[in-house]
């Protein structure tokens, strides 16, 4: 078993598993984001929260209603509160863990630093939020908590996940699963079958993201030969000069898609709707409109492309709007554009008790508009059971509305309008047949 390495405290690695996502994809990204700040902010606070309480309640056996209302004090200085919400979405994740380590042999071990050497490199290393080491079941389990609501992110070949599973690998299970197979208690013959054989089940827990989370069941073996590639990726990256590979996963948090930074995410923006960038000075100069692809003229796979890539056209053109009013507030030049007044936000009282007198007056018991609580409201007070056998019944969902998403998608597809077609005239045929 490989020695943990120390860390520094507040050592933030350049190669951490939660950032594998983007240097397994964009060798360069790790070089391009050296010196720009972190730009985490309160929805990442809140996730620390939730994984503190979290990583309580498993290792103690606590209810989590019971420790709602209770506070931390977060990086930043500021208390954060424990909520309702918190305990809510946890409890389904926290049943899971510990029936799986419910079983006779398993070992549950919360928040642990692992060692990441053999996967990342000398010193790196990293905390895993759970997992059951089972060699009796010969099976290794890893768990991970998702607090974010807006992507989705599946298990499936998650190279942070499987970053974590390697540490737990080297630093906890390596040693117990050989003694398991020394003593005779499975059929392979040598201690590599064995190893390779070795189920890995890996779960990530997103409770507020549709679609979102999972399990991952796989073997050692290939986990480990997945391993082995990213440790190759990972060497690469500490190359000065690596290339920049831009794309919708890869650009999504990193810091130089943030300060728009990445001279190669621009151009490949701009690639994909066919805006060349030479030109665009000369348009200005003429009052042109910008040469743009003309869509008609797409094909099905070149539409599909742009669309897939929507968030990071947008998050583009977000980036340059603000970059565009920052330097305009400082009198920095943006030609052919100015700052004038936009349209006034919404109208507000300037003094609620003042106004709730004279509306008092005026209108009576109009003057509230009292709105019914939400069902969302109702089960994060009262929590899922007591919501499921008193209020679910008087509950309806809205119909949900079809979107477009990449073919690697879990959810199940939506059948096409010729798909239904001739699943109704089948129908009609065996009426008839009837």
């Amino acid at each position: 078993m490989l020695p943990e390495p120390v860390k520094i405290p507040g050592f933030h690695s350049k190669r951490s598993p939660s950032t594998a996502h983007r240097w397994v994809r964009c060798i360069g990204s790790v070089e391009e984001e050296e010196g720009l700040e972190d730009t985490a902010g309160e929805e990442a606070i809140q996730g620390t929260v939730f994984h503190e309480y979290a990583a309580d309640s498993l290792e103690l056996g606590l209810d989590p209603w019971h420790l709602v209302g209770s506070t931390m004090m977060c990086e930043d200085g500021e208390e954060r509160e424990f909520t309702r919400e918190m305990a809510n979405k946890m409890i389904g994740g926290l049943d899971l863990v510990w029936s799986l380590a419910d079983v006779p042999g398993a070992e549950l071990y919360v928040e642990r630093r692992v060692n990441l050497e053999n996967w990342v490199g000398e010193d790196e290393s990293g905390t895993a939020d759970a997992f059951v080491i089972s060699p009796l079941q010969w099976r290794l389990t890893t768990f991970d908590w998702k607090w974010g609501a807006g992507v989705p992110v599946s298990p499936e070949h998650n190279e942070q996940a499987t970053l974590y599973t390697g540490g737990v690998w080297d630093t906890f299970a390596h040693d117990r699963f050989k003694d398991a197979w020394a003593l005779g208690e499975t059929p392979y013959e040598t201690w590599e079958e064995a190893r390779d054989a070795i189920e890995v089940v890996i779960i990530i827990e997103q409770p507020r993201a549709p679609g979102g989370g999972g399990v991952w069941r796989t073997t050692l073996g290939p986990l480990l030969r997945e391993l082995k590639r990213i440790r190759k990726l990972a060497d690469q990256t500490l190359i000065p000069g690596q290339p920049r590979t831009p794309g919708e996963k890869q650009c999504k948090f990193c810091k130089a898609a943030f300060f728009n930074t990445c001279k190669a995410r621009i151009q490949y923006v701009a690639d994909l709707i066919d805006l060349q960038l030479d030109d665009l000075e000369d348009d200005l100069m003429v009052g042109a409109e910008p040469d743009l692809v003309d869509r008609r003229a797409l094909t099905p796979a070149q539409r599909s492309q742009i669309l897939l890539h929507e968030k990071l056209i947008t998050s583009l053109i977000k980036a340059l709007h603000e970059e565009a009013m920052e330097d305009s507030s400082r009198g920095l030049p943006t030609p052919g554009m100015k700052r004038v007044p936009g349209r006034a936000g919404a109208r507000k009282w300037a003094d609620d008790n003042k106004a709730e007198l004279m509306l008092e007056h005026d209108f009576g018991d109009e003057a509230w508009a009292k709105k019914l609580r939400s069902p969302a409201y109702v089960e994060d007070e009262v929590g899922k059971a007591k919501y499921r056998t008193r209020y679910e019944r008087l509950v309806v969902a809205g119909e949900a509305k079809p979107i477009l998403v990449p073919e690697a998608d879990p959810r199940q597809e939506i059948p096409n309008d010729d798909d239904l077609l001739d699943e109704v005239a089948e129908d009609n045929e065996i009426d008839d047949l009837i």
